[in-house]
C-alpha cells in the first residue's frame, strides 16, 4: 500500500504531460513519456499481484462462491484477448467437451484464465496456435478440467514446478527476454488451491500445456488451509490412460493426496516411462490404442526394470477376475471416484513399503483369522482372509499369496484335498503352506508333510510362534528360489538383487559373464549326466578361483544352463578371469575320452542336423566395467554384445569392455 501513493502521483503527472495540459511536447518526448507510463502500469500490476498473494497468505482474501459456467468464463476471456492474438496471427481454438457447471468464484477464476492466456500471448510464436479445452467427464465424475495449450517451445522438465514459484518464468532460449513479473502462475495456483483444485504444467513435446482441475463444489475447509500444496512424498504413480482428460483428473486426485504422478498415453510411452522412472504403483487403463492392457501388464510383471511396481488395472468393462489372474494387484471399474481410487493406491503403496510377503489365512473361525491377521500384520505381512474352500480358491487367484495358513477342516471341504488341487493348478509356481488344525495326532502331521506342506501347527498355538513359523518358511522358500538347483549358486533373482545393491552403492565394479563353448555338442556326444558334471565343475572352479585370488568382495551366481555371472572389483578382475581360464583349460579336457582329447575334437550334430567336428570345450569370459549411473539391463546388454565377440574367437577368451585393444585370447 505504501507503493500506491508515489505510483499514483507519477501516473497522474505522466497523464498530464501526455495530454499536453502544461503545454506542447515533441514526438521524441511523447515516446519517452509513453515508455514511462507503461512502466507505471506494470508496477501497478505488480503491486496488485503482491497484494493478492499477501491477502491469501493472511487468509484475508475471501472467495465468493456462486454457480459458475466455466465455459462461459473462458469464452469471455478468449474474446478479451482476441486482438492480442490477432496481432500475432495466432489461431485460437476453444473446445467444450461438456458444459462445466461448478460452484466457484467467477471473478477469481477469470483471473486464472486471464493469466494463462497472457502466458499464451507471450510465448506462442508468430502464426502459432492456442487451444483451450474445458469439460466434465463421466469416467471421473465430480470435477471439471481446463487445459490451455500453445504451440512453441515446450517447458523444460526442471521448470514444470519452478515456474509456479514467485518471480519465476520458464527458461527457454528463444523467450529469454519476455517481459513479466513471474507472479501470474503463483497467483493462479493460490486461487485454484483455494477452490480445492490443482493446477500444473503438463509435459508436451509440441508446446506448453497448463492443466486446471476444479471440483464441482468447493471444500468445506477455509481457503488459507489450502494454500500450500501437499508435498509429493507418498510415492510415485504412473497413470497409463489414453484419454487425456481422464488422465488429468486422475493426476489431480493424486496430487491432491500428496503423490507424485506421471501420465503415459500409450503402451510404448508407459514402458519407456516405467523403465526410466521406476514408479511405486502403475494405474493401467485396460483399453489402450496400441496394445492390450493385460499384455502390457505381463511385461510390467516380468521386465526387470518394472516388476517391482504394483499394477492396478482400470477398465470400463467388468473384468476383475481376468485382471487379477493376469497378475494385477488391484482392479477398479470406471467411473473412478476419488475416495475409492486413493484408498486402492494407498493399499498398494503399503504393500510396496512392507514387502515381507502376502499371507492368506483360511479358517472358518473368524476369531482365529482375526488373531492371525493381527499378529502377521504387526510383523509387516499383507494378510487376506478366507473362511471356506471356495473363498480360498478365489483368494489364491486374486491375491497370489506367498504363503497359505490353511485349516485342515473347512465347512465345505478338506484342507488337504484343497492343497492337492492348488498344487496341480500351480505346478510351475510352488506355494508355501502351513497347515493348522485342532488334530494333534501323528498321522495328520505326516500326511501334511508328505503332501508338501512346509509346517504343521496345532490349535491353540502361540501368537508369537505363528509369526516366527511364517517368517521361517518364507525365508527358507526365498533362499531356495534364489539358488540354482544344479550348482546351488545364487540364481537370477539373487544376481539381480546383488547388482542393484552394488549400483546403489555407486562404486565401480566389474560385471563378468562366463559362458561355456561347445557344451551342447558335448551333451549330445557324452550324455546329460557328464554335461551336468561339467556345469557343476565350472561352478566349483569359480568358487575356488574367487576364493584364492579375490579380495573377499566377490559374488558368484548361476543364471541357467552354462551361463554364469560373477562380480568383483575392477582391480581384481584381470587376475580372476585369467586364472579361471587357466584352471578351466587344465581340468575340463579330462572330461573327454583320451582319444577325443588327443584328437582335440568330437563329432556331433550341429543345430541344423549336420555332422561336424566340435573342438574341446572352452570358456568365454567378458567383463563390463559398471560405472556410476549404469543400470542392470544396460550391464546385461553390454555383456551380451561383448560375449558375441568373444565366442567368435577360437579357444578360451577374456574380453574387458574398457580395454578391448589390450584384451587377448587364451587358448
Amino acid at each position: 500500500h505504501e507503493l500506491r501513493t508515489p505510483l499514483t502521483s507519477i501516473t497522474g503527472a505522466l497523464d498530464l504531460l501526455l495530454n499536453k495540459i502544461p503545454g506542447e511536447i515533441n514526438e521524441k518526448q511523447h515516446r519517452f513519456l509513453d515508455m514511462a507510463r507503461e512502466s507505471t502500469e506494470r508496477l501497478n500490476a505488480l503491486v496488485d499481484d503482491l497484494l493478492d498473494l499477501t491477502r491469501f497468505e493472511r487468509g484475508a482474501m475471501r472467495m465468493t462462491f456462486e454457480v459458475t459456467h466455466l465455459d462461459e468464463v473462458i469464452a469471455r476471456a478468449v474474446e478479451k484477448y482476441g486482438p492480442a492474438f490477432d496481432e500475432r496471427k495466432v489461431q485460437v481454438l476453444v473446445e467444450v467437451a461438456r458444459r462445466a457447471r461448478i460452484l466457484a468464484d467467477p471473478n477469481r477464476l477469470t483471473q486464472v484464465i486471464n493469466n494463462l492466456l497472457t502466458n499464451a500471448v507471450k510465448f506462442t510464436p508468430q502464426g502459432g496456435q492456442v487451444k483451450v479445452t474445458v469439460g466434465q467427464f463421466d469416467d471421473a465424475p465430480g470435477s471439471c478440467v481446463v487445459s490451455v495449450w500453445n504451440s512453441g517451445d515446450p517447458i523444460g522438465e526442471a521448470d514444470h514446478e519452478r515456474i509456479f514459484e514467485r518471480f519465476e518464468q520458464a527458461r527457454t532460449p528463444k523467450n529469454r527476454n519476455v517481459p513479466g513479473t513471474g507472479l501470474g502462475l503463483s497467483i493462479c495456483r493460490t486461487i485454484v488451491h483455494a477452490h480445492g483444485g490443482r493446477i500444473w504444467s503438463e509435459p508436451d513435446a509440441g508446446g506448453a500445456r497448463f492443466v486446471v482441475v476444479l471440483p464441482e463444489q468447493p471444500p468445506e475447509r477455509t481457503p488459507e488451509a489450502l494454500q500450500v500444496m501437499a508435498p509429493a512424498t507418498r510415492g510415485h504413480v504412473l497413470v497409463v490412460e489414453d484419454d487425456a482428460h481422464v488422465a488429468w483428473l486422475l493426476k489431480s486426485m493424486l496430487l491432491q493426496a500428496g503423490y507424485r504422478a506421471t501420465i503415459a498415453a500409450s503402451g510404448d510411452e508407459a514402458l519407456a516411462l516405467a523403465r526410466k522412472l521406476k514408479p511405486d504403483v502403475i494405474s493401467l487403463d485396460h483399453a489402450l490404442p496400441d496394445v492390450d492392457g493385460l499384455k502390457l501388464l505381463e511385461i510390467f510383471r516380468h521386465d526387470p526394470e518394472t516388476k517391482a511396481a504394483r499394477v492396478v488395472v482400470v477398465s470400463g468393462r467388468p473384468m476383475r477376475d481376468e485382471a487379477m489372474r493376469s497378475g494385477a494387484a488391484g482392479f477398479l471399474h470406471k467411473p473412478i471416484h476419488a475416495d475409492v481410487y486413493l484408498a486402492s493406491l494407498e493399499a498398494l503403496m503399503r504393500q510396496t513399503r512392507r514387502g515381507r510377503g502376502r499371507v492368506l489365512v483360511v479358517d472358518d473361525d473368524p476369531q482365529i483369522t482375526a488373531i492371525c491377521a493381527e499378529v502377521l500384520q504387526n510383523q509387516g505381512f499383507e494378510v487376506d482372509r478366507a473362511g471356506t474352500v471356495a473363498e480360498a480358491r478365489l483368494g489364491v487367484v486374486r491375491q497370489r499369496p506367498d504363503l497359505i495358513l490353511l485349516d485342515v477342516s473347512l465347512p465345505d471341504g478338506d484342507g488337504f484335498r484343497l492343497f492337492e488341487e492348488l498344487k496341480a493348478d500351480r505346478a510351475s509356481a510352488p506355494m508355501s503352506v502351513i497347515f493348522i488344525s485342532a488334530r494333534s495326532d501323528t498321522s495328520a502331521k505326516v500326511r501334511a508333510l508328505k503332501l508338501g506342506g512346509d509346517d504343521y501347527l496345532v490349535k491353540p498355538f502361540d501368537a508369537l510362534e505363528l509369526g516366527a513359523r511364517v517368517e521361517s518358511v518364507l525365508r527358507r522358500r526365498s533362499a531356495e528360489s534364489l539358488a540354482s538347483p544344479t550348482t546351488q549358486l545364487p540364481g537370477s533373482a539373487a544376481i539381480e538383487r546383488e547388482v542393484q545393491r552394488r549400483l546403489a552403492a555407486k562404486v565401480r565394479f566389474a560385471f563378468c559373464y562366463l559362458d561355456l563353448d561347445n557344451l551342447k555338442a558335448f551333451n549330445d556326444y557324452y550324455g546329460f549326466a557328464k554335461a551336468d558334471g561339467v556345469v557343476k565343475q565350472t561352478a566349483d572352479l569359480l568358487r575356488e578361483v574367487t576364493a584364492q585370488v579375490g579380495d573377499g568382495t566377490e559374488f558368484v551366481g548361476h543364471v541357467a544352463g552354462d551361463d554364469f555371472v560373477f562380480i568383483t572389483s575392477v582391480e581384481q578382475v584381470d587376475v580372476i578371469c585369467r586364472r579361471m581360464i587357466e584352471s578351466f583349460d587344465r581340468i575340463i579336457p579330462l572330461y573327454y575320452d583320451r582319444a577325443d582329447r588327443e584328437r582335440g575334437s568330437i563329432e556331433a550334430e550341429d543345430r541344423f542336423g549336420e555332422k561336424r567336428k566340435f573342438p574341446i570345450m572352452s570358456v568365454s569370459i567378458v567383463a563390463v566395467i559398471a560405472d556410476v549411473g549404469l543400470g542392470h539391463p544396460e550391464l546385461a546388454k553390454q555383456a551380451a554384445e561383448l560375449k558375441k565377440r568373444a565366442k567368435a574367437m577360437p579357444g578360451s577368451v577374456f574380453l574387458r569392455s574398457d580395454q578391448l585393444d589390450s584384451s587377448r585370447s587364451i587358448a
